[in-house]
C-alpha cells in the first residue's frame, strides 16, 4: 500500500519534526517513536516500503509528495516543518555545505596553479558558469558569495563547511 496524506495521519502523530506510531504495530506499541536513522536520513518502513521520514512530514502537511523535500538548515534529521520546503534537484544541491576536501574552505572558489589565481565558478541552469579569476582568496568568496546570491536566491547554504 503506497502512503498517502490519510494513512500517513491514520498511522502517525506528528511533535516537532518526529513521527510517532498512532496504533499498535506488530511489537511496536502506539506512541512509540517511528523509524530509524542511517548516516544520512530518517525513515520508516510500512507495509513493506521504507519512506523518509521528512517525505512524510511533508506529505502529513502538504497533502503531496514534492520531487524533493529539502532541508532549509541543511540537517538532514531536523525535520520540523517549518525546516522542510519543496524542491528540485537543482535548488536541493544548491543548499549544500562546502564538502571537507575543499581546499580553500570556501564554497565555489578553488586554486588553479596554471593560472596562479583563485577562480569562481558556480553551476547555473545546468552550465558551469566562471566568475572570474582572484588572486586574493577573500575577494573571491566574495564574489563567490554574491554570485551564489543573485542566482541561488532562498536556497544559497547559510551554514558552515562539513
Amino acid at each position: 500500500m503506497d502512503m498517502t496524506h490519510d494513512l500517513a495521519h491514520q498511522i502517525f502523530d506528528y511533535k516537532d519534526g518526529q513521527l510517532f506510531w498512532k496504533v499498535d504495530f506488530r511489537h511496536i506499541k502506539a506512541g512509540t517513536m517511528a523509524g530509524t536513522k542511517d548516516k544520512r536520513y530518517a525513515s520508516v518502513r510500512y507495509g513493506g516500503k521504507k519512506y523518509l521520514t521528512h517525505r512524510i512530514v511533508f506529505l502529513m502537511h502538504h497533502g503531496y509528495f514534492p520531487e524533493m523535500v529539502d532541508h532549509i538548515n541543511s540537517n538532514t534529521f531536523d525535520n520540523r516543518i517549518e525546516n522542510l520546503r519543496e524542491a528540485n534537484a537543482t535548488q536541493n544541491a544548491q543548499n549544500r555545505p562546502v564538502i571537507s576536501r575543499n581546499k580553500t574552505g570556501a564554497a565555489n572558489v578553488i586554486w588553479v596553479p596554471e593560472h596562479e589565481k583563485y577562480r569562481v565558478r558556480l553551476s547555473v541552469n545546468g552550465s558551469r558558469k566562471c566568475f572570474g579569476y582572484y588572486d586574493d582568496l577573500e575577494a573571491a568568496a566574495v564574489i563567490a558569495e554574491q554570485a551564489r546570491q543573485q542566482h541561488y536566491g532562498s536556497f544559497v547554504y547559510k551554514g558552515e563547511r562539513t
